[in-house]
């Protein structure tokens, strides 16, 4: 019999076979990245165009999300029903998401159906309609989006920590744009736009699935050649500067929670204490038995979760810790969150490292169960200029990093003196009490 009060032990080392990668390049220039896997006869195709929203014109910040909203409203001789009745006839899924850095065409599809499907997608990328009446209709659609977004606590924060973080760059918008901007926006923008951004080069393909690489280098060549290979106008080039302590209040009346944000810039993608960073985030917020899930969640119950992260982008990266708690709790919130931003640059035992080590391990090959997964996580090998030995060497690089790596790390990443601190809630109860933590601190304090 199982006696149920003991923790199991795990067994021994993750075996665990990695999808094999491969990389080629179409006759038009297209990179492409593909991976074998036959488990099922299904495709996943992500085609990534570098033209998300940090290339929107200057006051017209929301070209690039219509531009995505309208490529699968008509192209070539078919309508926007038309594309959509062809996809579900075939059984096929198409998504076309624009963020920050990319326009994503996502396509899953039958290994039947394939060649019908990719007609449809290449057609949509070679020659949208972008028609005066879809466009009408999308941006209406759009502006309601954006006013929804901006009664949503969670987004508002997000979106003042990120105008803060990133400032005087593109990436402090948000990336579906701004509602005073979209006044400024024709159709022609669209076009416009659209044409200096569709291109072969910069972009690149993932293709995983049940079709081998000569067979869809092959189909790749004959359906995707109208992608044009000219040089896009997609250079990022802004200086970021971290900034002093502060604290940024913004009211939403009302509310009975508080949104909190807490973080600062960092450093980009491709450094050498990259691993060490992996350890220190999972012992710091990074999963459900960290210090500050532990400390604000278990111990002191003021939330249901809080999480902490690195995030990563062309210009360099941020660290973030994010939660919400109720309104009476937020300054007590606060003074936790802070109180483990010192601790870990004091004190982290080999247990810590440990545990957080075998954490990342153990859930690696979970990050390639699906093909949809695997196409996600192949696509970060172009985006952030990766060596195509990363995924082989990833185990090997977490399990040599040492409890002198991530004392340094967080020493050298979490960087106390210039922390932005974005509370989202009801002004009238939090003020009294976030302008004395921000006193008693030695924060700058701002509202809205």
């Amino acid at each position: 019999m199982i006696n149920r009060k003991l923790k199991p032990e795990p067994f021994g080392k993750v075996n665990f076979r990695l999808p094999e990668i491969n990389r080629f390049k179409l006759k038009n220039g297209l990179s492409v990245y593909h991976s074998f896997k036959n488990t099922l006869p299904i495709i996943q195709l992500k085609l990534f165009m570098p033209s998300g929203s940090i290339y929107d014109p200057i006051n017209k910040k929301g070209v690039s999300t219509l531009a995505s909203l309208l490529m699968d409203e008509g192209a070539g001789n078919l309508t926007g029903l038309e594309i959509s009745d062809k996809i579900e006839n075939l059984g096929s899924i198409l998504n076309i998401n624009s963020g920050k850095e990319f326009t994503t065409l996502s396509l899953l599809c039958l290994k039947e159906n394939f060649i019908p499907s990719i007609e449809i997608l290449s057609t949509i990328v070679s020659s949208p309609h972008f028609n005066e009446s879809d466009f009408n209709r999308e941006i209406k659609r759009l502006e309601s989006q954006i006013l929804q977004l901006n009664a949503d606590p969670s987004f508002l924060a997000w979106n003042y920590f990120n105008k803060k973080i990133f400032a005087s760059t593109p990436y402090q918008f948000s990336s579906y744009g701004l509602l005073k901007d979209l006044k400024n926006i024709a159709n022609s923008n669209i076009k416009k736009f659209y044409e200096n951004h569709s291109s072969a080069h910069n972009s690149f393909m993932v293709a995983v699935g049940d079709v081998k690489q000569k067979e869809i280098e092959g189909i790749f060549n004959n359906h995707l050649n109208k992608l044009k290979n000219t040089k896009t106008l997609n250079s990022v080039n802004y200086k970021l500067n971290n900034s002093e302590k502060q604290i940024l209040l913004i009211d939403k009346m009302n509310s009975e929670q508080s949104e909190i944000r807490v973080g600062h810039l960092t450093k980009g993608r491709n450094v050498k204490d990259y691993y060490a960073c992996l350890v220190l985030n999972t012992i710091l917020g990074g999963q459900f038995s960290s210090r500050l899930n532990h400390n604000l969640r278990e111990v002191k119950g003021y939330t249901y979760g809080i999480h902490s992260n690195f995030n990563y982008n062309k210009l360099g990266g941020s660290f973030s810790i994010s939660t919400s708690v109720k309104s009476e709790n937020t300054a007590d919130a606060l003074k936790e969150i802070l109180f483990e931003l010192k601790e870990i640059q004091k004190t982290i035992t080999q247990e810590e490292i440990d545990f957080a080590k075998s954490y990342l391990v153990r859930r690696f090959p979970a990050l390639f169960e699906t093909y949809n997964q695997i196409a996600a996580n192949v696509s970060s090998l172009p985006i952030f200029n990766l060596p195509d030995n990363y995924f082989v060497n990833y185990i090997d690089k977490i399990n040599n990093v040492t409890l002198n790596n991530v004392e340094k790390a967080s020493i050298d990443n979490i960087l106390l003196d210039n922390l932005l601190i974005v509370v989202v809630g009801n002004k009238h109860v939090l003020k009294s009490s976030i302008e004395l933590f921000a006193k008693e601190n030695n924060f700058q304090f701002n509202e809205t």
